[in-house]
């Protein structure tokens, strides 16, 4: 349903007497132009259209709730090319190692961050961010976030190999306005990790 926004049938003359004339064709509204219907999703609008990536990737654990922590990003500019960015996917790995997983495959959502529950104490853990546009269209994955040390027990000193602040609250810069934004942990929804 997102695509009908951005393209449409050149034989249905959704993009003018140019695009009538040519079948088998896809008109984009955004670059105003025609392009074969063959590679119209898979190369231009992967190519041209694709999101930008996520930068900062940031953690920060909360005291307050063992196990949970919040991860925040800078997300990309939508730019007059791009379609605008409605959630994120978010991946994470465990003590160093390459193999990413899946922790929110869409957060259906452009705010840049997320709260996560991690079940397993003990490891490092690194996160990955990429955005997702309106089209469905995924971005790149972003940097790895800086290795964060999960205490086996939050009795203890906190020990973070990345000297990542703790926080119960945390400010995230707006993306459009550069309002500020307050998220309390007590008040929201958490996602639970599984790794496999």
């Amino acid at each position: 349903a997102a695509k009908s926004n951005i393209m449409g049938s050149a034989r249905s003359g959704f993009g003018g007497k140019n695009a009538r004339s040519s079948p088998g064709m896809r008109y984009c509204n955004l670059c105003s132009k025609c392009f074969s219907a063959n590679n119209f999703s898979s190369q231009h609008l992967q190519n041209k259209h694709r999101p930008g990536v996520p930068t900062s990737v940031n953690v920060n654990l909360l005291p307050s709730s063992p196990g949970k922590v919040l991860l925040n990003w800078v997300p990309p500019l939508d730019g007059e090319s791009r379609l605008r960015i409605t959630g994120f996917r978010v991946q994470f790995s465990i003590g160093g190692a390459h193999k990413w997983q899946s922790a929110v495959e869409n957060t259906h959502s452009p705010l840049p961050a997320a709260f996560l529950d991690i079940p397993i104490l003990g490891p490092t853990y690194t996160f990955v961010v990429a955005a997702i546009n309106s089209a469905g269209i995924i971005s790149s994955t972003s940097q790895p976030s800086a290795p964060l040390y999960m205490p086996a027990s939050f009795s203890s000193p906190i020990s973070s190999p990345s000297r990542i602040p703790t926080a119960d609250t945390a400010s995230l810069a707006g993306s459009e306005t550069g309002q500020t934004i307050d998220l309390d942990a007590s008040s929201q929804e958490s996602v639970r990790v599984s790794p496999n």
